[in-house]
Formats: structure tokens, C-alpha cells, sequence
């Protein structure tokens, strides 16, 4: 199987339907990234149904494919000083992304601990203590 995983959200947060993310994280230089949305999904369902055989198309609801050329933040020396507060100068407004995950790689579960740190200041009354 040429896939690095398989990622049921429905295991995380019960949902009406399964949603299954199958990631690829391909340099744009890979030939599958060159491939065709429906090239792609075919194949991801293929590998799906090699793990699962009572899997049949009819269970596919809908796809949609994601390609990102450029996921991850580059974090040069010092990169913390230079992310902008999370609190923004829009009354009750806060944005973080990935970037706010250094030293950390970016992953599901370093989003809870940023939004619970997030959650955690705002209801203590100092967002902009956040660091990374």
C-alpha cells in the first residue's frame, strides 16, 4: 500500500457518516502529484477496500482532493518572535495556525493543545500570553 495512512475523523468525533482522509504528502516533484483527482481517489480506494473487502463503491458519498504546495511553515532562528499575536485588534477575534505548533510538527493533536491553551487564556483573561 503507497500510502503513508488513513485517518478516520468518525473515530475522533462521532459523525453522521465516516469521513476517511487519506494523506499523500508528495513533493511537487513526485509524479502522483501530477495525477488527476480521479486518478487519485480511484487509487486511494483501492487501497482502502485492500484493507477493508466488504468496502464497495457505494459507500463513497463524495472525494474531494487537497493539493498544497507549501503545508509546513519554515521556522528560521527566532521564528516565535515573529508570529503576530493570536489576539487580533478585532474585538473577540483570535487566529493561530500551524506556525504556532513550533516547536511541534503540525498534527491533530497539537491542534487540541493549542485551541485548549488558546480556550484557556481567553477564559482566563490574557490571550496574548499564548507562546508557542
Amino acid at each position: 500500500i503507497d500510502i503513508p495512512g488513513v485517518v478516520e475523523y468518525s473515530n475522533l468525533q462521532t459523525l453522521a457518516d465516516n469521513v476517511v482522509y487519506v494523506p499523500y504528502y508528495l513533493p511537487q516533484t513526485h509524479p502522483r502529484f501530477q495525477f488527476s483527482n480521479e486518478r487519485l481517489c480511484a487509487e486511494s480506494f483501492g487501497y482502502l477496500e485492500r484493507i477493508n473487502p466488504d468496502l464497495t463503491r457505494d459507500d463513497v458519498i463524495a472525494t474531494h482532493v487537497s493539493r498544497l504546495r507549501y503545508a509546513q511553515p519554515i521556522c528560521p532562528p527566532g521564528f516565535p518572535a515573529m508570529l503576530p499575536p493570536i489576539e487580533t485588534e478585532v474585538g473577540g477575534l483570535y487566529v493561530a495556525d500551524t506556525s504556532w505548533y513550533y516547536p511541534a510538527d503540525r498534527s491533530i493533536s497539537e491542534s487540541v493543545r493549542l485551541g485548549g491553551q488558546i480556550a484557556a487564556s481567553i477564559q482566563a483573561g490574557f490571550a496574548s500570553s499564548v507562546t508557542p
